[in-house]
């Protein structure tokens, strides 16, 4: 073939290709970030030796005291090409754009010698390509002028600091063709020769070829976009799902540094192959907010070690929401002429600046004519423009209306504006005072601030006031998350007694008392109190049937309100019962009931040593249950109140607590107190629930959300960790025969770290009301509540009546005493421990997949999921790809849901299986297996030697010829040559070949040690890529081979040992 360049592509529409699940995002610290499109959940990383931009400014060495050359300084843009800004203190000039790019000037115009200023740029760049692994981030080629490697490049590792079990952080998608260009460009003073200052610029980009692709990608094949913002926080908006307050936030994320590029990823529609050649697209710029985009405002930064970086509002149109002007701009400062130093500048240059003007010489100087927004708005090769966004026109279009036109019209459109304002302010009145607070399972309940922008907008404010931002997102309509008593005493106004109610019991319930939960019944607003008629016969029968009425429809309230939020003792707060008006009496609040009858008290109750803040509600339960903040001994702690009619359910909770709590992973308990109408359980207050962190898009408070999303970085960097808390808490409570019977998201809370462990992240089962506890010598608890459960997180055994399931979406199911067992559903095969890992395996499945459910339909339906339960009928296995790593996970996890108790891994088992095994132990692992096997007779082959045999199909099968070299790289390949010969077909000899290599690691070259990888991790994981069933089949027939109780493998199959 002819060496020169390839033959020009057929011509390619962008509508015979998808997008990928992935996106690439480059920061200015040099560091190219890929994330799950859809979640933001970290990928893998390829880090940089040096940030994007560099800029140094020289000195004369022969005159120390001199000051600097110039007075300017050079700033760049981190968009494409490289936009280049100068910042001079002279008057009247500041900050302004010079029309020019790195881009340009490297190829276009160096060299090139200027007047004014009299400076000469020269310039060089250089280009080198990538060729990437796009499920890990592991470069697997390298193209420069220089050389070509095959081989990770120095300047370009992979940062992989959330371990290879990290959900979908290596699913096989393809390979990535990445460009990274790097320009030097270097200013001298024209008149003196001397060097002022050296500026080094490089971008991550696409390969030049799919250039026709990228100027057909005027917009994101599935309406989403990526918003940077100043402080390194990106926001992704979806704009197809869209309700009543605005557009989706699919999630936010905060990086270290600024993101500069975002890169989307497609494949062609035909293309099914797991190496597929992928492409990368420049992001268009998203939506925005306003009928038009800002050009005269940018932010300045400056790196870590000083090198000075713009972005504008034009390519970044939400990159000075919250940002504040620069301090050089405050009346009477004046940047010291000479004074180059970045700690001192910092805090007088970084913020927003507005662009001044240059002058007409200055312009034609510098840009070789045409005026700077000609440049700004000439296509590009990229086509960073949207259609949706709308840049300035280079014509004037008021040239033709009069100045007392424009005042008219503009004094029109203010008025319009201000009277649709007002109109929109009574519509949210009204329909806030009409609608309930309630959240429900997973909305997406924003708002926007349309209306504000259009105000800021039309009101005639100047460039000097503060700007407004460009894009709005979907911001909350209301606050429903915890903690939100100030929310409801701001709703419902209603007496707040200063000191706290005084409640009188007949003697303390300690600790060691069972005693009961939480629950109480929302009471109807009541009327200023009228006289009453004297009680005639039947009232009491009376009341009694009108309170059982009123709870049976609190039940069905909640039950339309709260779906899956039901049962938390989480931070997540549903809907706050109106209390009843107070009479006064000796300047106390108190209230006055029958015995029979329930009060809603409000403020604080003290009761011995706990005190209740019944204004600071933060969850809700089945049956009337409400959880309050409260104070126990000084100490902050969560309190279930149950109606005393629950006495003995409350009793039985606090009795599971009392045995179980000495342990870390489950919910510490404190104590139990009563009164004359409710009993409080007192237990650890906790951060949130597992299911507010997949639930980011319905927290309607900034603080919160920053919060939550720190706590779901956190076990997205340890997901392994984090589950492994879960089950050893289950473990726990197996062990002491307690069945729980209602694991799910909301009841798994994330307790606040311990002051001698502030990094700690720590996860506690909660909510024993539902628990059972199995007699001594007995597997199987007979129950006729054995229907008790949430819908949708129950074993197929506990489901009897699927169809019925429909009035308990989201709510667990508590069957009371003397309930038939036809009327309960509830099913006669018992209760075995089996049930808490079957749910519990749907909980791996929903972290490990960022929040889906293993049984869940297309629509998402509650009793559908609960239908496919019962039915055996697994729906999203497809979903958990972790690339190499998926086999242990898929293998623990569908054993887990198996549909036959019998055939579920108890606890223990779980905790032993290698998904949670470190990369050294897993090494291990397999070295010992070798190590076993190879004393094994041969010919014949013996028992134990044919089990092992057994799983080459599985393990080797996929390769070439059944042969495991094949896969090897065969720089490797011809090391193993030294020590002895290999069967390509046989497992020992593959897990020999392993076992030798790892023995003998440093006999061998820098450049093989390259492509196997460091040890334990990067070395197992060259093996594990190539078969990824190898671990697993080495388990297996260990356990096969019956020997896991032996000396060698004992650690691996027992719990002691688990690290």
């Amino acid at each position: 073939s002819s060496g020169g360049l390839s033959s020009r592509h057929p011509a390619r529409s962008l509508q015979d290709w998808q997008v990928e699940d992935i996106i690439l995002l480059a920061t200015v610290d040099g560091k190219l970030h890929a994330r799950d499109r859809r979640t933001g959940a970290p990928r893998w990383e390829i880090e940089a030796d040096k940030p994007m931009i560099e800029t140094v400014y020289h000195h004369n060495d022969s005159d120390p005291e001199a000051q600097p050359e110039t007075s300017l300084i050079w700033i760049v843009e981190p968009s494409q090409d490289g936009s280049l800004y100068v910042y001079s203190s002279e008057p009247q000039t500041g900050m302004q754009k010079l029309g020019l790019s790195v881009k340009q000037l490297v190829e276009e115009l160096s060299p090139y010698a200027g007047e004014d200023p009299p400076v000469v740029y020269t310039a060089d760049k250089k280009n080198t390509l990538y060729t990437v692994d796009a499920s890990n981030g592991r470069i697997l080629k390298m193209f420069s002028s220089g050389a070509s490697t095959f081989s990770n490049d120095q300047n370009c590792r992979r940062v992989d600091g959330l371990g290879s079990l990290e959900d979908n952080e290596c699913e096989t998608i393809g390979t990535l063709t990445l460009g990274r260009t790097e320009y030097t460009v270097s200013i001298a003073d024209k008149l003196t020769g001397n060097p002022i200052c050296t500026i080094r610029y490089f971008e991550w980009g696409p390969n030049n070829r799919d250039k026709d692709l990228h100027n057909q990608y005027a917009s994101t094949m599935d309406s989403k976009y990526i918003y940077t913002q100043h402080d390194g926080s990106v926001v992704a908006v979806d704009y197809r799902e869209t309700n009543r307050f605005g557009n989706s936030i699919l999630y936010k994320q905060k990086f270290s540094s600024p993101v500069a590029r975002v890169y989307d990823v497609v494949r062609p529609l035909d293309e099914e192959i797991l190496d597929a050649s992928l492409v990368i697209l420049p992001q268009p710029i998203g939506p925005a907010g306003d009928d038009t985009i800002e050009q005269d405002k940018i932010f300045v930064n400056c790196t870590e070690t000083g090198s000075w970086y713009a972005m504008s509002e034009l390519r970044y149109p939400t990159v000075t929401d919250g940002a504040s002007n620069a301090v050089c701009y405050t009346q009477g400062y004046a940047l010291p002429v000479g004074t180059f130093n970045p700690a001192k500048q910092r805090a007088n240059l970084v913020g927003i600046h507005p662009l001044h003007p240059m002058s007409q010489e200055q312009n034609e100087i510098l840009t070789i004519g045409g005026p700077d927004q000609s440049l700004i708005g000439s296509p590009n090769a990229y086509n960073t423009g949207n259609a949706q966004v709308m840049l300035p026109n280079t014509s004037n279009p008021w040239a033709g209306i009069s100045s007392s036109g424009i005042v008219g019209l503009l004094a029109l459109i203010g008025l319009f504006a201000i009277v649709s304002r007002w109109v929109d302010v009574q519509k949210v009145i009204q329909r806030q005072a009409s609608a309930p607070v309630t959240m429900k399972e997973a909305p997406i309940s924003v708002t926007s601030e349309t209306s504000e922008v259009a105000s800021s907008k039309d009101d005639g404010s100047t460039p000097s006031e503060p700007v407004d931002r460009k894009v709005r997102f979907p911001e909350p309509a209301e606050e429903t998350i915890f903690p939100q008593g100030e929310q409801e005493k701001a709703k419902e106004p209603m007496p707040s007694p200063e000191a706290p109610v005084e409640v009188k019991v007949d003697s303390p319930t300690r600790a060691s008392t069972p005693s009961p939960a939480q629950a109480d019944k929302p009471v109807e607003e009541q009327t200023p109190v009228k006289p009453k008629k004297k009680a005639t016969r039947g009232v009491r029968g009376g009341r009694k049937a009108k309170e059982k009425k009123e709870q049976l429809e609190a039940q069905q309230r909640r039950r339309a309100n709260s779906q899956s939020n039901s049962d938390k003792e989480s931070n997540g707060a549903l809907a706050t019962p109106v209390p009843k008006p107070l009479s006064k009496i000796d300047g106390m609040d108190v209230i006055s009931v029958d015995a029979s009858e329930s009060p809603n008290v409000s403020g604080k109750i003290q009761i011995n040593n706990l005190t209740i803040d019944t204004d600071r509600i933060i969850g809700h339960g089945s049956a009337g249950t409400c959880v309050f903040e409260g104070k126990f001994e000084g100490r902050a702690v969560a309190v279930k109140r149950m109606l005393s009619q629950y006495y003995e359910l409350a009793s039985q909770e606090v009795s599971f607590l009392q045995q179980s709590d000495h342990d870390k992973n489950v919910i510490r308990y404190y104590c139990q107190q009563k009164d004359q109408h409710f009993l409080y359980i007192a237990v650890e207050l906790c951060q949130a629930s597992l299911w507010d962190l997949f639930n980011l898009p319905d927290v309607r408070d900034e603080a919160r959300y920053q919060q939550l999303q720190s706590l779901a970085s956190a076990v997205q960097r340890d997901v392994r960790g984090t589950l492994y808390q879960l089950t050893k808490g289950l473990y726990h409570l197996h062990d002491l025969r307690i069945i729980h019977r209602d694991i799910k998201p909301q009841n798994i809370l994330i307790a606040f770290p311990k002051p001698n462990k502030p990094n700690e992240l720590r996860l506690v089962i909660s909510d024993f009301g539902l628990c059972k506890t199995l007699p001594e010598n007995v597997s199987t608890l007979i129950d006729p509540t054995s229907n008790a459960g949430t819908c949708g997180w129950k074993a197929p055994e506990l489901i009897s009546q699927p169809k019925d399931t429909a009035s308990n979406n989201g709510h667990s199911n508590m069957s009371h005493p003397g309930t038939s067992e036809s009327s309960s559903g509830g099913t006669m095969g018992g209760v075995k421990r089996a049930a808490d890992i079957f749910s519990l395996g749907c909980l791996f499945f929903w972290v490990l997949t960022g929040g889906d459910h293993p049984y869940d339909d297309k629509e998402g339906w509650m009793q559908m999921r609960e239908l496919n339960i019962k039915k055996n009928n697994l729906q999203n296995m497809h979903k958990l790809d972790l690339g190499s790593d998926s086999e242990e996970p898929r293998q623990l996890i569908t054993a887990m849901l198996a549909h036959n108790p019998e055939d579920r891994p108890s606890a223990q088992q779980v905790l032993c299986h290698p998904f949670f095994w470190s990369p050294k132990k897993r090494l291990d692992f397999l070295c010992d297996v070798s190590d076993h096997f190879e004393h094994e007779p041969r010919d014949p082959p013996s028992p134990h030697l044919c089990y092992l045999e057994s799983y080459s199909d599985m393990v080797i099968s996929s390769t070439k010829d059944k042969d495991w070299q094949r896969k090897l790289d065969r720089a490797f390949l011809d090391t193993l040559g030294k020590q002895r010969k290999y069967n390509g077909t046989k497992m020992l000899d593959l897990l020999r070949a392993l076992r030798n290599k790892k023995n003998h690691y440093e006999d061998m070259s820098a450049d093989v040690k390259k492509r196997v990888g460091s040890l334990p991790e990067g070395y197992l994981q060259y093996w594990t890529t190539r078969f990824p069933t190898l671990l697993m089949a080495c388990f297996w027939a260990v356990k096969d081979c019956r020997v896991e109780g032996n000396a060698r493998f004992r650690a691996y199959y027992s719990i002691e040992s688990q690290e």
